[in-house]
């Protein structure tokens, strides 16, 4: 397979104090990669869902990290160590030749994240007839995916990190995490069947359209 050499950008910085007692580091990189080695979908037809190829696009990842370890207790019978990771990452799209004649046309976007999903813009639920309304993006008077679906979400966190913790008492030891992320991400809905279906519903699914003037949350109910 072919290759390019990746362009990249890193720094970091140290610092201690109270002999180490007290310890951060913070690092930041911008690396941009070509020629990815990915799976290029295939159709059903083949026999086979993809095949292995180099992706004819250039992608940045950049992102900044920071890391916070503290020794608060340190004694001949106990120890108490915290550490304290933070990280902003991201990925953008930086070029993709003739993407829009290609088997992700639908997936990815010039100067996107590569972890989006083109959505329908929701506009609410239809008082009169209950069901639910999208934006007509090219106002052909029909919803269709491949012209309507739009509006770009994106999926990648804002950030993430940990919180870890390490006790000691002579021969006991304890170790615990508290892990943590912003992002945006599928609600509890889409893991439950349309409501009207048989099968088990959150409890919000009651407030859901019944008749005509109705304002709610959710469509009618529909077996269909």
């Amino acid at each position: 397979f072919s290759w390019e050499t990746n362009k990249k950008l890193e720094a970091a910085i140290e610092a201690g104090l109270f002999g180490d007692r007290i310890f951060l580091t913070a690092s930041f990189y911008d690396n941009r990669s070509s020629n990815q080695l990915t799976g290029i979908p295939m159709p059903g037809t083949t026999g086979f869902s993809s095949i292995q190829s180099n992706l004819n696009a250039v992608v940045q990842n950049k992102g900044t990290e920071f890391t916070l370890r503290t020794v608060n207790i340190q004694n001949s019978n106990w120890s108490w160590t915290s550490n304290l990771n933070l990280t902003f990452a991201k990925t953008k799209l930086l070029e993709f030749p003739n993407l829009e004649n290609s088997t992700y046309a639908n997936t990815f976007v010039i100067g996107q994240p590569l972890n989006i999903k083109k959505v329908y813009h929701y506009t609410g639920v239809d008082t009169q007839t209950g069901v639910y309304k999208f934006k007509d993006v090219n106002n052909d008077g029909i919803i269709t995916p491949l012209e309507d679906k739009k509006t770009i979400t994106d999926l990648t966190p804002d950030y993430y990190g940990g919180l870890q913790n390490t006790l000691k008492y002579k021969n006991w030891q304890l170790d615990f995490l508290f892990q943590f992320v912003k992002q945006k991400n599928y609600n509890a809905s889409s893991y439950f069947v349309m409501p009207g279906s048989q099968g088990n519903q959150l409890a919000s699914a009651v407030n859901s359209w019944k008749q005509p003037g109705d304002t709610a949350a959710y469509q009618i109910y529909s077996t269909g």
